[in-house]
């Protein structure tokens, strides 16, 4: 074999064994077993006041990113996120990205709040994304 093909198979070897080691330090979304994956992006409802009109209110988030298994969705009365004012409590999956709740357990004139939370795919939980907000019907 001559050198130059000895350099280049040389250069090919190194080049299968460092691109995924670089590839995975400048990915998206948590890659590693120990990394905390960003609270989600809350897209509706995230203003002061919501007017229900239907029979549900539809609660809409950003896509999961990469690595990410499940969502935590809570909603709490009141504008705190206190166990004891806790409503409702949903394990959704990576690819949903809203849920519909029925407009009846929501009251004219009442604060809420909703939070929602990413998991990953190694059980580490995102900080949590919350919005308070005031109904109207």
């Amino acid at each position: 074999m001559t050198n130059k093909i000895k350099i280049l198979l040389t250069a090919v070897l190194i080049c299968l064994c460092t691109v995924p080691l670089f590839a995975r330090e400048f990915s998206f979304g948590p890659t590693r077993s120990f990394e905390r994956p960003p609270e989600p992006r809350l897209v509706y409802p995230i203003s002061d006041i919501v007017i229900i009109a239907g029979d549900a209110l539809e609660f809409k988030w950003w896509h999961a990113n990469i690595g990410i298994d499940r969502y935590e969705f809570n909603l709490y009365k009141g504008n705190e996120m206190f166990s004891e004012d806790l409503m409702l409590k949903k394990i959704l999956p990576f690819t949903q990205s809203s849920i519909q709740i029925d407009a009846s357990l929501f009251e004219a004139g009442k604060i809420y709040t909703w939070s929602l939370r990413q998991v990953a795919d190694s059980g580490i939980k995102s900080d949590k994304s919350f919005i308070t907000f005031r109904v109207k019907k």
